[in-house]
């Protein structure tokens, strides 16, 4: 070790009976360079949207958020459900159906019999995403709602189901 590491091994006496070491004073010092990231200026925007008035803004910062990848973003997305504005909705309900890992599917459930379309859409492929086991009764209902709309959203997410284990429900996407 004195051959190779020898600025680390300088003033230090080793005893070959014990092979203890015994340090002749001083101490070895290393300094090391932190690497940081610098921070994402994006982050702080989407904060600052998520607090504007206008609702495009605070939709705007959900956008961001998943972007970013936040480690929060279901968190966000369920309190921004409850939003005043439908325009917020939607996109809550859309982040949580495709940027988000984990949700709670009950939280999407009361979306799902929306009368706007587009709040129904994104609820069902949310819950064709994260219902679980209940998922394919989601598909299904999702692939024989009225509008087209809803029926597209809910076939984005037939890759997540084995194609032959629910043969039903990818031969009712296909007769659509």
């Amino acid at each position: 070790a004195q051959r190779w590491l020898s600025e680390y091994f300088h003033g230090v006496v080793i005893d070959p009976d014990t092979l203890a070491v015994c340090p002749r004073g001083g101490e070895v010092h290393v300094k090391a360079a932190a690497f940081e990231l610098p921070p994402d200026s994006r982050e702080d925007e989407a904060l600052d949207c998520l607090a504007e008035e206008a609702p495009s803004r605070r939709a705007r910062g959900l956008t961001l958020l998943a972007e970013l990848g936040d480690p929060d973003l279901f968190d966000w997305c369920a309190m921004y459900l409850g939003d005043t504005s439908q325009q917020v909705q939607l996109a809550a309900l859309q982040t949580i159906a495709h940027h988000c890992e984990d949700a709670h599917a009950e939280l999407l459930e009361p979306f799902a019999a929306s009368g706007d379309k587009r709040l129904r859409a994104a609820a069902i492929a949310g819950l064709c995403r994260h219902a679980g086991a209940e998922a394919p009764r989601w598909f299904e209902r999702g692939l024989k709602d009225i509008c087209a709309c809803v029926r597209l959203e809910t076939a984005t997410m037939l890759d997540r189901l084995d194609p032959t284990a629910h043969q039903p429900i990818f031969e009712l996407a296909l007769t659509d």
